[in-house]
Order: C-alpha cells, then structure tokens, then sequence
C-alpha cells in the first residue's frame, strides 16, 4: 500500500516545467529545418538521434501539465516550421548547436 501524499507544484517548479516545455518544441522545430538542409550524412544521423529527444521529453513535461491541471502551452509547431525556407546556417552550425542544447554550461571563474 502506498500512502505518499504529494504537494502541489510551486510557481517556481511550475515556471521551469513551462520553460522547459518551450525549449523542447523550439528546438524541436529547428532540428527538423535542419534535417531538410543538412548535408553531412554523420551530422544528419545526430540530429536524428536527438530530434525523438525533444519529442519525448515534450510528451513527459505534457503528462505532468495533465497531473497538475496546468493549462498546456502552446509552443511551437508544424505551422512555425517553413520546410521550404532556405538553408539558414552552416551544417558546422548544427553540430555546434547539438553541443550546446546537449551539454549543460559550466561557468568557470
């Protein structure tokens, strides 16, 4: 039997599950221009092992909104995606940007 008995979320918790959240679906939507422009065989197959990444960690933010009952953001999606906009950076860029959403910032000082 479990009797565990859960407070609800703080504003401050709520804020960086929210954050969170529209992080994901921002690079979610950047990740898949990527993928339309890319041309480095080895690159695309990191953006594809971390476009499910996002999409996961999107769907688990999602459930925790339906337990709260937080309203769901609306991030962003398909409709803020232009498939057929031209290449916007460099395919070195990508790479850079994968190293960055994928490693947490150590401040040195």
């Amino acid at each position: 039997m479990n009797n565990q008995s859960f407070s609800p979320l703080s504003a401050a918790e709520m804020a960086v599950i929210w954050k969170q959240y529209m992080n994901d679906k921002a690079i979610s939507c950047m990740l898949k221009h990527f993928l339309c422009h890319v041309d480095d065989l080895d690159i695309q197959k990191a953006i594809q092992g971390t476009l499910p990444i996002t999409t996961k960690n999107s769907d688990g933010l999602t459930a925790i909104f339906l337990k709260e009952n937080m309203p769901i953001p609306l991030g962003f999606g398909k409709e803020d995606l232009d498939t057929e906009a031209p290449k916007l950076f460099s395919d070195s860029f990508y790479l850079l940007y994968l190293k960055h959403i994928s490693f947490p910032k150590i401040h040195l000082e």
